[in-house]
């Protein structure tokens, strides 16, 4: 739990930087990284204890999520010099640091069969069960990043540490 956490505070104050100067997570135009993210916090915004959390401390997130309710359309995305300096950082310290290490050590469990695993993340050690969903996403990622023809989407992965979980 306190590892759970602490990634939520962290993800809430960097989100609440980013979209203090843009619309959406790429600027201002809505695009699938917007939904995705949408449902997690939206999800976690309806719980009282983190939804008051959030109201209390990223009320900037709170107002996304509420656009994202009735999204309008927007303007162009925006150059990755305008948006390395917010997310640079979730992808370093929560994609990278959390969610790959994490999702690549439960897909690696899925398929062995075992009933528990442990990864060594950034914040320290975690174990748990492993969730078969997750490795299906995991699974979907890779796809998606196969798939993709932006030319300096490897050199910002490569940055951010994402790319050798790819």
């Amino acid at each position: 739990a306190p590892l759970i956490e602490q990634s939520l505070e962290r993800v809430l104050a960097i989100l609440e930087s980013h979209f203090a100067n843009h619309a959406y997570l790429f600027g201002g135009r809505l695009c699938l990284g917007d939904l995705g993210l949408f449902g997690q916090l939206f999800q976690i915004s309806t719980d009282p204890t983190p939804g008051a959390m959030m109201r209390e401390r990223a009320p900037g997130v709170m107002a996304w999520i509420e656009s994202l309710l009735t999204p309008a359309p927007g303007g162009a995305f925006a150059a990755w010099d305008d948006l390395a300096p917010t997310l640079r950082p979730l992808l370093v310290d929560e994609i990278a640091g959390l969610f790959l290490p994490w999702s690549v050590a439960n897909a690696a469990a899925i398929e062995a069969g075992d009933e528990t695993f442990s990864v060594d993340l950034a914040d320290g050690p975690f174990s748990q069960t492993p969730q078969k969903y997750h490795a299906r996403s995991l699974a979907e990622i890779r796809r998606k990043y196969a798939a993709a023809t932006n030319p300096d989407l490897d050199a910002i992965l490569e940055e951010t540490g994402c790319l050798g979980y790819l």
